[in-house]
């Protein structure tokens, strides 16, 4: 949610995110804006940065490169 709602993504946006549009050392995220089509890159804020840590530690397990399925 926090990805909607502090970020402006749209739905069609963040289900087509995958662990590498993250950078957790810089706190980015980099995405393609299908509307646009070019690609963002958004400075996270403090709470969307440790939501992704939290729930990129959750996944990490997987081999799965998308974030939502």
């Amino acid at each position: 949610m926090t990805l909607l709602l502090e970020h402006g993504l749209r739905a069609s946006e963040l289900v087509s995110l995958t662990a590498d549009a993250f950078d957790f050392e810089e706190q980015i995220l980099t995405f393609w804006r299908k509307k646009t089509k070019e690609w963002t890159t958004h400075e996270l804020t403090v709470g969307t940065w440790k939501t992704a840590v939290s729930y990129y530690n959750l996944r990490v397990k997987t081999i799965i490169r998308r974030v939502f399925w």
